[in-house]
């Protein structure tokens, strides 16, 4: 059992599109917070809700509910017609837009370090990639894209940026795909905290 309860979506600074609202999803015995954006429609007289699980390992819909509306359904139940009207494509693109926002919004411990404008230096190359480290491990599926929206670079140079720190050698990658874990090297370890000093 799991208990699910609407949040204040603007209690974290966020203005949803029109029909989205922001779930907090509780498992019975767990202090674990899963987080929701959920979308409802209107198709042919149904209610349609498209859920988005903000912690699953992949982005988009995670399901989509289709319910009678106000009694202007057909009578023929949920037809082919029906499922053809959800709007998918829309729902998608609330999700690519939103979903790494809300996730900043109300997990701010699982943002981006904050990043150096340029980087240059051995130390600059060692924030990039605890930045990325703190990303992957954390569970977040597109590191890159979350230090590129949080820094305002595109993702292109965040990308050659955590190369060029993986290159040389400041991070240890321990997996790939779907269980890409990566740590800090000794040598990026030590010289942040050598900067601390």
């Amino acid at each position: 059992m799991e208990e699910i309860t609407q949040a204040d979506a603007t209690a974290y600074g966020l203005e949803l599109p029109d029909g989205w609202t922001l779930w907090k999803r509780v498992p019975m015995g767990s202090d674990l917070v899963e987080w929701l954006l959920i979308g409802v429609y209107t198709v042919l007289g149904w209610r349609v809700e498209i859920v988005a699980d903000l912690s699953a390992p992949y982005t988009g819909p995670s399901a989509v509910n289709v319910t009678p509306g106000d009694g202007d359904a057909e009578s023929d139940g949920v037809t082919l017609d029906v499922l053809r009207a959800v709007p998918l494509g829309d729902a998608r693109k609330v999700l690519s837009e939103w979903s790494a926002r809300v996730i900043a919004a109300v997990t701010p411990e699982r943002g981006p370090l904050p990043l150096p404008e340029s980087v240059t230096t051995p130390h600059d190359y060692a924030v990039v990639a605890a930045a990325y480290v703190a990303l992957v491990n954390a569970g977040e599926r597109r590191p890159i894209h979350r230090m590129a929206e949080s820094s305002g670079a595109s993702r292109n140079t965040i990308s050659a940026r955590v190369r060029r720190a993986r290159d040389r050698q400041y991070i240890v990658q321990t997996g790939t795909g779907a269980k890409l874990r990566a740590e800090l090297s000794a040598r990026a370890i030590e010289i942040l905290n050598e900067q601390e000093k």
